[in-house]
């Protein structure tokens, strides 16, 4: 799990003054120069124009992004397996996704790579090109690269292990280097978009469904864990994640102390805090303002334990980080405090009742790993979190009875604009809404914020 670190309470500028104006200008210049650079050198590489392959007998998927990117690709990994049982499919994976690989029935080997990205910086190019020859000579049929690693170095990866098919995305000319080019739906999240690959190749997918791996071993760790820190098995329990790989994407100690404190007062739930080992000192700061007991996993578990730890938990909250995906594919209920970096329904997928709270200040999609202000997190109220956190717990032995198709809720102040149109509602949530329609994840979309608790008068809720 990644580092995180921590930040004070965001100071309100003016609008936007926090983006850095050059520095932006700077970075959609050099975005432009290389669309172009890319646009152009695609006219020199064809795509394959022959039939995909019926049945290719080796198959290596790259995997070489962040925790929650590889969490997204494993309905699309579920899929290729269905689709091609006898094929020796292999995994190229950096450690993180290796972990949430480790183990999946789906896969046949996995090559570990470390530092890879100082390769295209000069200092990593001799850890890269022994492994790049090893995998030359497994003579792969394809490759496979996924939507989250729309790059060109993945392409040139790719290409490096000389398969006669490279299959990716191709998104403003950086993957010019695949010659089967997935058309890339804007309209669809990234988990239903990387299933294109496998449609691609003749599978029908059935289902949404991300997941993690685990075994009993995982299960029996955290359940001794959970004793040796005191938790009875008749309280409730909640999962909590503080921290993100950007600073940006963090929110306050101070609000998840007081927030954790809440919870655990009035819901008699044991807070347990993960993260990876970078993140210790900063569970121990939100740990020293609280005034419950509570747990730190934090460096203690693997990610197999932390899918274990999650499905055996009433709620996960968390960040927008890899934790929340892998909460989301144990099938827990889970509060996302999120940045405005990016879509929330980019990250759309299979869940059993996901809420996210985001903010839309004026600077919403910076994309920058820092900033001295976090208007965005800073509109994100620990009250507000705390509600949405109440309505998930009251609702867990529900959800726990029987499985149920979940509704939007939506204040009445937008019942009666959903029922005049989906296209007033979408112009008015930035996202695409649907009123009273059965959800198999019941996501909720905080774009306005109030004091006074979910369903107010100024809050619009929607979701996927």
């Amino acid at each position: 799990m990644s580092s995180a670190a921590g930040g004070g309470r965001g100071v309100v500028a003016g609008r936007g003054a926090h983006v850095g104006g050059l520095r932006w200008l700077a970075r959609v210049a050099a975005r432009a120069v290389r669309t172009a650079v890319f646009r152009l050198g695609g006219l020199f590489v064809r795509p394959h124009r022959g039939p995909l392959p019926a049945a290719p007998a080796r198959i290596l998927v790259l995997q070489l992004q962040q925790l929650g990117d590889s969490v997204i690709f494993t309905p699309t990994l579920r899929a290729l397996r269905e689709r091609f049982p006898s094929a020796t499919i292999d995994l190229l994976a950096t450690p993180a996704a290796a972990q949430v690989y480790r183990k999946s029935p789906y896969l046949d080997e996995i090559h570990v790579t470390h530092g890879w990205q100082g390769a295209f910086r000069g200092a990593g190019l001799r850890k890269l090109l022994p492994l790049l020859r090893e995998l030359r000579g497994r003579a792969y049929d394809c490759t496979i690269t996924d939507l989250a690693q729309q790059s060109f170095r993945f392409a040139l990866i790719a290409w490096l292990v000389r398969a006669p098919w490279r299959i990716g995305f191709d998104i403003a000319g950086r993957g010019l280097l695949h010659n089967v080019r997935i058309p890339y739906r804007a309209d669809a999240s990234w988990v239903d978009a990387n299933l294109d690959i496998a449609r691609a190749l003749g599978a029908t997918p059935a289902s949404l469904r991300e997941e993690v791996a685990f075994d009993r071993s995982d299960e029996e760790r955290v359940r001794a864990a959970l004793a040796d820190a005191g938790h009875a098995p008749e309280r409730k329990l909640v999962v909590m994640h503080t921290g993100a790989n950007w600073q940006s994407r963090t929110w306050y100690p101070e609000r998840w102390s007081a927030l954790a404190d809440a919870v655990a007062d009035r819901h008699e739930a044991t807070i347990v805090f993960v993260g990876g080992g970078g993140e210790r000192a900063y569970v121990d700061a939100v740990r020293a303002g609280m005034t419950r007991p509570s747990v730190s996993l934090a460096g203690v578990t693997d990610i197999p334990q932390l899918a274990a730890l999650c499905r055996m938990s009433d709620l996960f909250v968390g960040t927008d980080s890899g934790p929340r995906h892998i909460a989301r594919a144990s099938g827990c209920a889970h509060v996302v405090v999120m940045s405005a970096q990016d879509d929330t329904d980019q990250w759309a997928g299979w869940g059993r009742g996901e809420v996210i709270l985001r903010s839309f200040p004026s600077c919403s999609g910076c994309y920058f790993p820092r900033c001295a202000h976090k208007i965005c997190m800073d509109a994100i109220e620990t009250q507000r979190v705390l509600g949405w956190c109440e309505r998930a717990l009251a609702d867990a032995r529900a959800r726990e009875a029987e499985p149920r198709q979940d509704r939007i809720e939506m204040p009445p102040r937008l019942q009666g604009m959903a029922a005049r149109g989906k296209a007033v509602l979408r112009a008015l949530a930035q996202a695409p809404v649907e009123a009273e329609m059965p959800m198999p994840v019941a996501r909720s979309l905080l774009l306005n914020q109030s004091p006074t608790g979910p369903g107010s008068g100024s809050d619009q809720v929607g979701g996927r």
